[in-house]
């Protein structure tokens, strides 16, 4: 398994797809919660022919090193970074940005941190972090209670802590937004019933011209189900 070390210490685990060998670009993919490096349409983006793709499980996730958080958006942003500096320090130039869900919101934030990644895509991102989401509501009266609660997802169990939780419901996505100065695509699914799409739209709003293209998606779900392909197709093109 091969793996790059974060600043943390801790190794994580990632994929690299050579689609162009001639070529020294590289786009790389930032999966959301409780994912990782392979699963939803991830397979299909590594696919994406003539672009170099590299995707990676944040820590605790998929094969990665460390503790998993249902928190921890800033440090996954530094994940992202570290991930970011040795992807060039072997000689590639990053030229996006692709994240899903949580993963949406971090490249978001990364934009407003760097800004040194020229086009960013946030896949079903969500602007109003004090919505947990739904599938997260049957624990939150065991969290309140105790502190913690185990989310059971694909045979896998998740520690949902109550810090993570407030930690989300406190992230103001505006203090990312007005400081970011990179090319951004907001692509959303008008079926998704974890984050609705007015959050697309703000997201859109808070980021002006720096908003280069919005893309909805029908009948696309959160986890884009049915629509891989067209995913696919739609990123490809914008590549």
């Amino acid at each position: 398994m091969e793996s790059i070390r974060t600043a943390r210490g801790n190794l994580l685990a990632y994929s690299l797809h050579r689609n162009n060998p001639s070529s020294q670009d590289l786009v790389i993919l930032i999966h959301g919660t409780c994912g990782h490096r392979r699963n939803l349409f991830f397979p299909a983006l590594s696919g994406i022919t003539k672009v170099n793709i590299l995707s990676f499980d944040f820590e605790g996730n998929g094969d990665s090193q460390g503790e998993f958080k249902i928190g921890g958006l800033q440090l996954e942003v530094e994940a992202i970074h570290d991930v970011v500096l040795w992807a060039q320090s072997i000689g590639f130039n990053i030229k996006a940005l692709i994240g899903h869900s949580k993963g949406g919101n971090e490249v978001l934030m990364y934009a407003g941190t760097y800004n040194d990644v020229p086009l960013v895509i946030a896949i079903a991102a969500r602007y109003d972090m004090t919505i947990i989401p739904s599938f997260l509501n049957p624990l939150l009266p065991e969290i309140e209670e105790k502190g913690k609660a185990i989310y059971t997802f694909r045979g896998k169990d998740y520690v949902i802590d109550k810090e993570g939780i407030d930690e989300r419901r406190n992230l103001c996505m505006d203090k990312y937004l007005e400081n970011v100065r990179t090319n951004v695509v907001l692509i959303a699914g008008d079926n998704d019933n974890l984050t609705n799409i007015s959050d697309c739209h703000n997201i859109e709003s808070r980021l002006g011209n720096y908003c280069v293209r919005k893309i909805v998606v029908e009948g696309a779900d959160h986890m884009f189900t049915k629509h891989h392909d067209v995913l696919s197709s739609i990123i490809s093109s914008i590549l």
